[in-house]
């Protein structure tokens, strides 16, 4: 589709390279999905490979310790092609390398490298029962330190690719008086801990699955903390400051993809003795969702720049993921209604991409949440 967004050389290479992979390896992938069959583990094995063939793999991960070492605008552009086909295209490690990049050498011997290399995979439990998009009043699990071992209590819901990991990421409180402001801790709980339980599975919109994690009296060894005590609310923050770009990009890619499939519909189908693409209804819907997506790329862009400077995004990675999302959304309802009964069909990607987006607005933190917690407060202090 046509971007007037100039890109460096480098990054349009990059966006060639990413979409030639996730077409040839993943969009085949789409049918099988379509005839309601699910996805395996092992049909992603070959998109992996040749990702990591293709030199990305730890796309957050410095050159030096093996990775892609890509800048935050080139991980936008690439998660934004990635996102293209209804099984999106995953990069090796992503997106828990980035949180043993700064660990110690042991930590990136046992977790960073294996997950580069495909050998494990991480899930990330932050949500409770109580509440996800409030996490520092929320969060009730607990962890007590027990001589050289830390014993972790509590209940997580809405976890994601709980399915095939073989660790998760647990966020739990060390310290009940500070909370979010010292008292969280990030620990690594293997999947056969005694006391670590995998709970019912819950079936989301758009075919998405989430699962309960329950944890009782789970031991969790001293050298599977991530970072310094007290410092999982930060990492929590970073990880998902990073979720929030990357949510935003991978629904921009979506909204491409549907934006192209409703201009080929409309060049191509009939109706009432003319083409649809000279009904204005249907011109006004293509030129609507071109121009929401052009200008939320261009705040996506933005950010990502300004965090390769230094600079801390937490709010603009909240604008990005809300706009994105809610962009996304609107130009697939728009698709949706100019393919008419094809398209609000399983048999079609946008009847899926509906349902997944309309969820993509809830986690990582709702729409509401970053307009009214997050944005608004910022331009008014």
């Amino acid at each position: 589709m046509f971007d007037p967004i100039d890109l460096a050389p480098e990054h349009q290479a990059l966006r060639e390279l990413v979409r030639r992979i996730a077409d040839v390896h993943h969009r085949p992938l789409e049918e099988k999905v379509l005839r309601g069959e699910r996805v395996q583990a092992g049909d992603l094995v070959p998109g992996q490979d040749a990702a990591r063939a293709a030199g990305l793999a730890g796309i957050a991960v410095p050159a030096a310790l093996g990775g892609a070492g890509m800048t935050a605008l080139e991980r936008a552009v690439a998660t934004e092609e990635a996102a293209r086909p209804l099984v999106p295209l995953r990069f090796p490690g992503s997106p828990f390398d980035q949180v043993f990049v700064t660990a110690p050498p042991e930590q990136r011997e046992r977790f960073l490298f294996p997950l580069m290399r495909g050998e494990i995979e991480f899930c990330f439990a932050q949500t409770e029962p109580g509440g996800g998009s409030d996490p520092g009043r929320s969060i009730r699990t607990t962890a007590v330190r027990v001589d050289d071992t830390w014993v972790l209590n509590g209940n997580k819901v809405f976890i994601s690719e709980v399915a095939n990991a073989d660790h998760v990421l647990v966020v739990a409180v060390t310290d009940r008086d500070l909370r979010q402001r010292g008292g969280f801790s990030l620990f690594i709980v293997d999947r056969d801990t005694p006391g670590l339980t995998i709970g019912r599975r819950i079936e989301m919109l758009g075919g998405f699955v989430t699962h309960e994690i329950f944890l009782d009296d789970c031991p969790v060894p001293r050298e599977n903390v991530v970072g310094a005590e007290g410092s999982g609310f930060a990492g929590a923050q970073a990880l998902l400051t990073s979720a929030r770009l990357g949510v935003g990009a991978s629904s921009l890619g979506i909204a491409s993809r549907a934006c192209e499939m409703m201009i080929e519909h409309a060049r191509t189908r009939e109706a009432f003795g003319s083409r649809l693409s000279d009904k204005q209804a249907v011109q006004t819907a293509i030129a609507d969702s071109w121009i929401e997506i052009h200008q939320a790329r261009l705040v996506l862009y933005n950010a990502a720049s300004r965090a390769d400077l230094g600079n801390d995004v937490r709010v603009e990675s909240g604008v990005v993921k809300m706009l994105g999302t809610e962009v996304a959304g609107r130009v697939i309802d728009r698709a949706i209604q100019v393919l008419g009964a094809a398209g609000a069909s399983l048999d079609h990607p946008l009847a899926h991409w509906n349902g997944l987006q309309r969820l993509a607005r809830i986690y990582e933190g709702p729409t509401e949440v970053q307009r009214h917690q997050v944005l608004v407060p910022r331009l008014l202090r």
